[in-house]
């Protein structure tokens, strides 16, 4: 791409019976980039919460797992003409704040990759144990 500060970029948020948690995720991310929610099977009005906040919503039936939602949106994305995807967690585990460094680390460097490290620090103990094994 020869003109990376206007790259055509995409917030993909894979989603599984989040309920009303993917809205204020939605809702942030909206703020810096368009938003897809892939709702992979949910049957607890996950899709409602996303398109009321804002987002387009690709369905997908049954469930398939995070994997087969996010392949789903990449191919959507390409198929749109996107030259970048940036993913987030439905239940705000990655807080769309940081967006904005994303981008910037995108234009910076062209990277192919750009992989974010949550901050453990303000994570409960319990969740931070489980997040070891």
């Amino acid at each position: 791409m020869s003109d990376l500060a206007e790259a055509k970029i995409l917030a993909l948020i894979p989603a599984y019976n989040e309920g009303n948690r993917v809205a204020p995720v939605v809702r942030a991310a909206l703020a810096y980039l368009p938003v897809l929610v892939v709702d992979d099977g949910s049957s607890d009005g996950t899709a409602r919460y996303a398109l009321d906040a804002g987002a387009e919503v690709l369905y997908q039936q049954p469930n398939q797992g995070k994997g087969a939602a996010l392949r789903a949106g990449f191919a959507t994305a390409l198929e749109r003409g996107y030259q970048a995807v940036l993913t987030l967690d439905a239940d705000g585990q990655h807080d769309p704040a940081e967006i904005p460094a994303f981008l910037a680390a995108y234009r910076r460097t062209s990277a192919d990759l750009i992989i974010g490290r949550r901050d453990f620090t303000s994570m409960p103990r319990v969740r931070r144990l489980a997040n070891t094994l």
